[in-house]
């Protein structure tokens, strides 16, 4: 294992005991660059030695959070660091490299709280100059674009009324972007520019009078295009009334086909509810009762698995969980583009609902898993590995070279090998995190190589 020669953090240099500061995305450029993303609060070093100060409100003990994206070499050295956002809140929760075209890609989520004061997604003006943006309600998404110089090109900003969020972003081989999310407004524009009726007509599945503080919400999926100016070009749209639907991960193929993973909880959840094409309903177990107006922790979220092609046009469903919380978070494909996805599952879950059937039981709280389906939908197997306390698959990737990794978090004492061996690991505290490699074997079966 290589570790750099060099290394940069992140530092809070305020005076308050309160601030907090997160990465949540990574990525990598074709020259091995990195480019994280996240959020922070009050005032940050951000490894150049020049602490810059958020614009949200910075009393405790609940600080507002403001965006950031950063750049280092492969060794650590930092390059540059861009930050915005308002009063009230911003996060960055995933960032994207078009290695093709040389562009860097940031999503999440903005608020002003209601009060109608543009934020600059471009604060230094430096690129295309600055770009102020009024937040339509709650919580609005974003996408901004950026060049590998981290000189600005644009910013697109959507929502409406009520809690809407991008959590997760990736870029195709042609450069176009999909930005996956979820959303709690009725009146909703997904098409930032306003300009084409594709953007309308997408209601989130809620009753007005429900708070919506992010667990009354419906998935969404929305391409922008490589061009300049990130023309909108599609969005889709599922999810039932008053229940937890969302999307934790989107990725797209070999052959730019798009991949969706989340979690949701309707009674009859339609995947296919653009504008052609047949529905394809999903039930989920234990769902919440028709009369139920929030969605409970104790009602059963599953987690699924999306294809879409690059035109937004439908080609299947999966879904798999039990009478518990079942979600997807990562997502990866191999060289043969099979998909692989990882989360965390409940009580006993049936990872193969449309076959013969492949149940696992949790060992506590929440396990991992790792399941795998070849690009037609048809399921192959599911590895399943945790003990009694919260263990979680967080990411997945896949090197080209047969090669799974694996990483999340574990508590307790926890056998990472799902075959007859045995690989035990403690945790040294509440929650530790773990990475996992795995090799494909001939009989299509991938056992872990190391832990970390």
């Amino acid at each position: 294992m290589n570790f750099p020669t060099r290394t940069s953090y992140i530092t809070n240099t305020a005076q308050t005991v309160c601030g907090r500061d997160a990465a949540n995305g990574v990525s990598v450029d074709g020259a091995g660059n990195v480019y994280v993303s996240g959020l922070y609060q009050n005032t940050v070093d951000f490894g150049d030695g020049n602490p810059i100060a958020s614009n949200a409100w910075n009393s405790c003990p609940m600080p507002g959070n403001n965006v950031f994206v950063s750049k280092f070499t492969s060794d650590g050295t930092f390059q540059w660091v861009r930050t915005w956002g308002g009063t009230t809140g911003g996060e960055s929760y995933n960032v994207a490299v078009d290695t093709v075209n040389g562009y860097v890609y940031v999503q999440g989520d903005w608020s002003t709280a209601h009060i109608s004061v543009p934020v600059d997604f471009n604060p230094t003006g430096n690129g295309s100059g600055h770009d102020p943006h009024t937040n339509h309600g709650f919580y609005d998404a974003f996408l901004s674009k950026w060049d590998l110089q981290g000189n600005f090109q644009w910013a697109k900003t959507w929502g409406g009324e009520a809690y809407d969020d991008g959590t997760t972003v990736t870029v195709d081989n042609a450069g176009n972007v999909y930005v996956a999310g979820m959303y709690a407004s009725i009146n909703i524009n997904f098409d930032p520019d306003g300009t084409n009726p594709l953007g309308l007509g997408h209601p989130a599945n809620v009753t007005p009078s429900i708070p919506v503080y992010g667990r009354n919400v419906d998935v969404f999926l929305v391409k922008f295009d490589n061009s300049n100016h990130g023309n909108f070009q599609w969005v889709r749209t599922w999810g039932g009334l008053d229940i937890d639907d969302a999307a934790g991960a989107v990725l797209v193929d070999h052959v730019n086909d798009v991949y969706v993973g989340g979690r949701f909880g309707c009674p009859s959840c339609d995947f296919n509810a653009g504008p052609t094409g047949t529905s394809d309903p999903h039930q989920t177990h234990n769902p919440a009762p028709p009369s139920a107006t929030f969605q409970q922790k104790n009602d059963a979220l599953d987690a699924f698995l999306a294809k879409y092609d690059p035109n937004g046009n439908y080609f299947w469903a999966r879904t798999w969980g039990g009478d518990g919380w079942d979600t997807t978070i990562g997502l990866a494909v191999d060289r043969l583009n099979n998909v692989y996805t990882t989360g965390f599952f409940t009580s006993t879950a049936n990872f193969d609902e449309i076959g013969a059937g492949d149940n696992h039981v949790s060992n506590g709280n929440r396990d991992v898993f790792l399941n795998k389906f070849d690009s037609t939908g048809t399921f192959r197997w599911a590895q399943t590995w945790g003990a009694s306390g919260e263990d979680d698959g967080f990411g997945i990737v896949s090197d080209g070279a047969d090669h799974l990794y694996v990483v999340g978090t574990f508590a307790g004492m926890v056998d990472f090998n799902p075959g007859s061996a045995v690989d035990n690991h403690t945790a040294r505290g509440i929650g530790d995190v773990f990475l996992t490699k795995f090799q494909w074997l001939p009989h299509n079966l991938f056992l872990p190589l190391i832990v970390k």
